[in-house]
């Protein structure tokens, strides 16, 4: 694809993602995991964590800061590294694991983070944080799975279909 339309592609992204968060929504269900793996897939420099910081920062312009946001944005930068670092070989099963291993490792990290700011700092205030978290682990992995399903599927299904346009020009 061309520079010019990279640069759509990517704001488009970025608008997607920050109407996905602003839009009333189940908790945790969103496409920013997925939109974290697959922006380290297929980026093909170090720029692409850039597409889900971008759609944090600006939805979170409106929607707000919390304590534990640098959880968050630090759990999206490992699952980034995911994508960029271990899937090298690009199949559905292999983004959909990213996808499953990418939400565990949220769910890990940022309630970790709520483990720090809002529980008793010993194992039974860990123990409760994270049994809290467990209906919040659901809409996460649920949403990974559904949302880079579909977000895979559609880039390979354009990209095809782009690269045959290319070719028969």
């Amino acid at each position: 694809m061309g520079n010019k339309m990279n640069r759509f592609l990517v704001l488009g992204i970025i608008v997607i993602g920050i109407m996905t968060r602003l839009i009333p929504h189940p908790p945790n269900f969103t496409p920013i995991l997925s939109f974290a793996l697959l922006s380290g897939v297929y980026s093909k420099n170090n720029l692409g964590i850039f597409i889900p910081i971008s759609i944090m920062l600006l939805s979170d312009m409106v929607l707000g800061s919390h304590g534990a946001i640098i959880w968050v944005y630090s759990s999206l930068f490992v699952v980034y590294l995911i994508g960029y670092y271990f899937i090298k070989n690009i199949s559905f099963k292999n983004v959909l694991l990213g996808a499953v291993a990418g939400s565990f490792i949220f769910f890990i990290l940022t309630n970790l983070g709520v483990w720090f700011i809002g529980y008793p700092k010993n194992i039974e205030g860990l123990i409760a944080c994270y049994v809290a978290a467990i209906p919040f682990y659901k809409n996460t992995l649920l949403s990974a799975i559904i949302y880079t399903s579909v977000i895979h599927t559609v880039y390979v299904v354009l990209s095809k279909n782009i690269l045959s346009f290319q070719n028969s020009k």
